[in-house]
């Protein structure tokens, strides 16, 4: 659970990037930064970002610390609240255009299982174009 909250703080604003600009950022009040949560909001350097979720020693405190609201993109509440055990991702807006849903579900799909299955990701050492951060992702 760690790789994935580290690498949704490391590409967010990759993320952002295929979102419509409503969904970037904090912009919506129902799809906050988790980089903000975790510690950017002191301009906290990548690394920091993500030691912060490193030094996570449970579930609960990871939660707490990546998505201390249901109202975050990345949110671990139904896990931490003990309601479900699923993460939710909350970025994307609401569509009825089922090549969105379906791009946005393999996008998640694909974040997950890269996530989970490579190796501990490292934090960004330099500042990358939204485009370069895309690129790493995959």
């Amino acid at each position: 659970m760690k790789k994935i909250c580290q690498n949704y703080c490391k590409y967010e604003i990759a993320i952002d990037s295929i979102m419509p600009p409503s969904r970037r950022g904090s912009r919506n009040e129902y799809s906050k930064s988790n980089r903000l949560a975790v510690g950017d909001y002191d301009g906290a350097s990548n690394r920091t970002i993500h030691n912060n979720i490193s030094q996570c020693q449970s579930l609960a405190e990871l939660g707490n610390l990546i998505s201390p609201s249901k109202y975050h993109k990345l949110n671990l509440r139904p896990i931490v609240d003990g309601r479900q055990t699923t993460i939710e991702f909350r970025q994307h807006s609401g569509t009825y255009s089922k090549d969105k849903v379906k791009n946005w579900v393999r996008f998640c799909m694909a974040f997950v299982q890269n996530s989970a299955k490579l190796r501990a990701p490292s934090y960004i050492t330099k500042n990358h174009s939204e485009e370069k951060l895309f690129e790493m992702m995959f």
